[in-house]
């Protein structure tokens, strides 16, 4: 799912809208959203070898919050 979809999911959710008779407003917000830089959060978890389980990357510590290589928020569990 890429960020334009998940921003019209989380809209439609969020006003309690059926995605059928407001996608297209869902859509043209979405877009005027990424458009002006806004993004979905990604969230991972560091694997048991050190590595992000969003991009694989493995950062000299996995004590840190976010990975340096995607950003993902390390807030799941292992």
């Amino acid at each position: 799912m890429d960020v334009r979809e998940k921003l019209v999911e989380l809209l439609t959710e969020f006003y309690g809208c059926d995605p059928m008779y407001y996608d297209v407003d869902a859509l043209a917000i979405a877009q005027h959203l990424i458009a002006h830089g806004v993004t979905v959060q990604k969230h991972g978890r560091w694997l048991l070898d050190g590595r992000c389980s969003e991009c694989l990357e493995n950062p000299l510590t996995t004590h840190k919050t976010y990975c340096p290589g995607c950003g993902a928020k390390m807030d799941l569990e292992r």
